[in-house]
């Protein structure tokens, strides 16, 4: 996964603060690629309420789809708004700025990666489509997993080079994607592998637990849940003798921002899960639990 290229640069190359970080993420995983969740539906008044209640799930989280890893940091426990000062790590396929398609997880073109990171203050989403993200960029590099630093450029030179390349598309898709899925509306997946045991902290502090021995989450609605989860769980219902049809009622925990509200106010959202919240499917080996406290 390219989480794991991403750990690599880090324990190589970061700063112990940033590598910490980087451990501590949640790892969020997305079916489409970030670049093609659409925004139709969306007027500007829910774009702006979008932006204005911005949040992260966790304080430290790595969304991965085919295409890139970016991870996003909160610089403390409980950060809500579009206008904090954010750090992100993001690392992606060579190609993947011009090819802009699926690639399957583990396709590595031609062995190359790049990464680079930096921080971003604000970020304004009023229109379809474009994103006000203005984005400081610490660093750019390209990697071989296989070899040392290929080559490496900072300050100016590094943002000039992400700009020009528009390498800034994979930070403003993960923002958006973020805004757009983690709402009332939408539950966060907790899922676990029965086949991989799941690996405590590496007796080495620079090294980083990989994904294969990592938790996976995903943010979807009850009808994802259902599509994608649901043949272990609608029996879990069935046995139980209720009906499946009253799991399209849940909500998130959490203060949100109403449609209706002004800027200063929010709302309590108590979470609301009407069956088990965590089950096994043994078909898959896995096991899935819905996480109430977030």
């Amino acid at each position: 996964m390219i989480f794991d290229e991403l750990c690599s640069y880090s324990e190589r190359y970061l700063k112990p603060e940033r590598r910490h970080s980087l451990g501590e993420c949640k790892l969020f995983t997305f079916t489409e690629d970030l670049c093609d969740l659409s925004e139709e539906g969306i007027d500007y008044e829910e774009r702006r309420l979008l932006s204005e209640a911005f949040f992260l799930p966790y304080p430290h989280v790595a969304l991965e789809d085919s295409l890139s890893c970016v991870a996003l940091f909160d610089p403390e426990e409980g950060c809500n708004g579009s206008e904090v000062n954010r750090y992100y790590l993001a690392c992606f396929l060579d190609d993947a700025v011009s090819r802009k398609v699926g690639h399957s997880p583990d396709s590595k073109a031609s062995g190359y990666f790049s990464v680079f990171g930096g921080s971003f203050d604000s970020f304004l989403w009023l229109k379809p489509g474009t994103i006000s993200l203005p984005l400081k960029v610490d660093f750019f590099a390209s990697v071989r997993p296989d070899l040392l630093l290929n080559c490496k450029v900072e300050g100016r030179e590094a943002l000039d080079f992400v700009l020009r390349t528009n390498c800034q598309a994979f930070i403003v898709n993960a923002v958006r994607d973020i805004a757009m899925t983690n709402v009332p509306s939408h539950l966060i997946v907790e899922e676990t592998d029965l086949t991989v045991g799941l690996g405590e902290r590496p007796a080495d502090e620079n090294r980083i637990l990989r994904s294969e021995y990592r938790k996976k989450y995903k943010i979807l609605t009850p009808g994802n849940i259902l599509e994608e989860m649901g043949h272990a769980l609608k029996l879990r219902v069935k046995e139980q003798g209720k009906k499946v049809v009253k799991l399209l009622r849940p909500r998130r925990l959490g203060k949100h921002q109403g449609r209706r509200t002004q800027r200063s106010q929010r709302l309590n959202v108590r979470a609301v899960w009407n069956y088990d919240p965590e089950w096994t499917d043994e078909r898959k080996a896995k096991r899935y639990r819905i996480v109430l406290d977030r």
